[in-house]
């Protein structure tokens, strides 16, 4: 350990090594790759191939949808990106630069993309196709429906479900900035190749302030890892008592549904996402005042909840904005908040485990200190030193250190993707192993991404964009000019 790094350790105040080795070393390829900053990033090759006959059967099904809308849309723009030939294939480059959004299914099956307001699905161990038209849509909550497609849907709010044959989009921001409620959420069945509103009865123009829909209004939602179901928050509902949150369950096939608990009105964040764990429903919680409770809330369906609060006396925890939820895989948590700072806007990941959780986890940022051994790299650091009272803002820590600014778990939830940069430099990938307490970084000479650009970063305006994603299969999406390319990593997990 040289001294400039002793001396950096007392400038932070409190530096704690985050994961200690808690387990053999795995004698594989992949964390001997890891341990030795050999894992590399590569584009992912995925082929879209369609039958003419299957292509045709969809574009005349959406147009049919579409005239009973009295509205005379077309698929030319989708037309063009398809290669003549039969099979009709679609070049994965072309809808890059093409789609206005693109995703893949949490099992890595399923990619769901819009291209000039046409969404599709694609399967790819099926090569099914589908373009998904308007169902059970009135010609009103069809206007809005367009304005959803044209102003983009946000990734931050998009719910797959189990198996990723429905992706369900909700709208947070339409309620926490602009108090309208009319968008309600989006279903849509990718087999069957239809969007509906989620709550059939919910009216197009309905407001936040109206008193005409006493039920409330859906703003997150999760679905049900084993049944086909949906749990939903309902906003405001009415009581004889006032108003109250609810959580419902709603069956897909039945259309039946069920209270199973109520939460505090006052507690509805920006952030769209329900998720199942083993503790509960997971959601973010946020008083409606800056001094009140903020954290995590473990709903138990029918039980009650339990909530782990920050600290709002501690200069970072207590000038806290804003809390997403970002990925829950196994037993581990990833968070994303967002501190009150006029001068530098940082926004900071922050990681809980179920096993063994601590509100002190709303204290301590991840960090990596890029020269240390593999075993030492990764670090919390105490949030609450870096906050500077005078400045109000979220000062960076010494060189060489570097906050996380980005992080995706895998699919077991075994390895921690995390994104960072130094003041003056590219962005770099490094890739945390729980297994064996290793931080490698990831090569990305060969993945095609601009050094100069801000790729894997999030976005947090009206269309917000996590930046990076890891989906089943070895496939990692990863963003660039606001737009997600899919890659993978090599060796393979």
């Amino acid at each position: 350990m040289t001294r400039k790094w002793i001396r950096l350790q007392a400038l932070l105040l409190s530096l704690l090594l985050l994961f200690p080795l808690t387990a053999a070393a795995q004698d594989s390829a992949f964390e001997t790759a890891l341990a030795g900053d050999k894992l590399s990033l590569s584009p992912l090759s995925l082929d879209i191939t369609v039958s003419a006959a299957d292509y045709q059967a969809q574009v005349a099904a959406y147009t049919q949808a579409m005239h009973a809308l009295d509205d005379e849309a077309t698929t030319q723009a989708l037309d063009a990106l398809f290669l003549a030939g039969d099979p009709m294939r679609l070049p994965l480059d072309d809808l890059y630069r093409k789609a206005d959004f693109l995703q893949l299914s949490t099992n890595g099956k399923v990619l769901l993309a819009v291209v000039d307001q046409l969404p599709f699905a694609y399967a790819f161990d099926t090569s099914r196709f589908t373009l998904l038209r308007p169902h059970e849509i009135s010609a009103d909550y069809y206007k809005l429906y367009q304005k959803i497609l044209y102003g983009g849907l946000e990734d931050t709010a998009l719910n797959w479900s189990w198996d990723g044959s429905y992706a369900l989009f909700t709208f947070p921001h339409f309620l926490m900035q602009m108090g309208y409620l009319g968008s309600n959420l989006l279903l849509m069945d990718l087999k069957e190749g239809t969007v509906r509103p989620l709550i059939r009865d919910l009216p197009a123009n309905a407001h936040m302030r109206s008193m005409d829909y006493a039920d409330g209004f859906p703003i997150k939602a999760a679905f049900d890892p084993e049944k086909p179901q949906i749990h939903v928050e309902m906003f405001a509902a009415q009581t004889p008592e006032g108003k109250e949150n609810r959580l419902i369950s709603l069956n897909l096939e039945t259309g039946a549904m069920e209270v199973l608990g109520r939460t505090e009105m006052g507690s509805a964040t920006m952030d769209g996402k329900l998720m199942h764990t083993s503790l509960g429903l997971l959601r973010s919680y946020a008083a409606m005042q800056r001094s009140g409770d903020w954290g995590l809330t473990f709903h138990r369906l029918r039980q009650g909840e339990e909530r782990l609060l920050r600290n709002p006396e501690a200069p970072y925890e207590g000038n806290l904005t804003r809390l997403d939820l970002w990925d829950v895989k196994g037993s581990r948590i990833l968070m994303m908040a967002h501190s009150d700072s006029q001068k530098s806007f940082l926004s900071q990941v922050h990681l809980f485990d179920m096993k063994a959780l601590d509100s002190k986890a709303f204290a301590q940022g991840l960090a990596i200190v890029p020269d240390a051994p593999p075993s030492e790299r990764l670090l919390l650091l105490d949030m609450n030193a870096l906050y500077d009272k005078n400045l109000k803002a979220l000062v960076p820590p010494p060189e060489p250190v570097m906050l996380v600014q980005n992080a995706a778990l895998s699919l077991n939830g075994e390895y921690l993707l995390m994104m960072t940069k130094q003041k003056e430099g590219p962005n770099r990938l490094y890739l945390h192993s729980f297994k064996t307490g290793n931080t490698g970084e990831i090569q990305t000479g060969q993945a095609g991404l601009d050094e100069n650009a801000q790729w894997g970063a999030p976005i947090f305006r009206i269309k917000t964009q996590q930046g990076l994603r890891w989906q089943a299969g070895n496939r990692l999406m990863v963003s660039q000019d606001n737009a997600y390319r899919f890659f993978q990593l090599d060796p393979a997990p």
